[in-house]
């Protein structure tokens, strides 16, 4: 990894393993998809150190850390639910931080209904993110804003 890597990742470890003490896990690429992420998941689980001594199933994930795509993830999120938000931002070729914009409009933010949006909202008709965010704010707390 190089420092203007931009390459989306999770750190994906068992929790029974970090419970006790351990942080056995690897980073998991999310370009590369949720086969990927699946896959990397069945090995860290199987390479468990708590579950090959037999003290647990190791069934439950960690994701201790997020990289390149903090702003699609919150503390508890499941790497395949970032996957998911950031195959719809980057499908829809928009800036990680309008999930963050549209994400506050819904509770139950859904990253199938975010190209939609974006399209309808932002259209690929501003310059960059101030532009948008000005219009943006216009358009929802004009009130405050006059």
């Amino acid at each position: 990894m190089t420092a203007s890597d931009t390459t989306p990742r999770v750190w994906l470890g068992t929790l029974s393993d970090y419970t006790a003490g351990t942080l056995h896990g690897r980073w998991v690429d999310l370009d590369e998809g949720v086969e990927a992420l699946n896959e990397a998941w069945e090995e860290v689980r199987a390479s468990s150190p708590e579950r090959l001594a037999g003290r647990s199933l190791s069934e439950e994930w960690i994701a201790c850390d997020f990289e390149n795509c903090d702003l699609l993830a919150d503390a508890g999120d499941s790497p395949w639910d970032v996957l998911r938000r950031w195959e719809a931002v980057d499908g829809a070729g928009a800036d990680p931080h309008l999930w963050g914009a549209y994400a506050d409009l819904w509770v139950d933010a859904d990253p199938d209904g975010f190209k939609a949006w974006y399209e309808e909202r932002c259209g690929g008709v501003y310059r960059d993110r101030e532009e948008w965010a000005v219009e943006f704010l216009s358009d929802v707390h004009g009130d405050i804003l006059r």
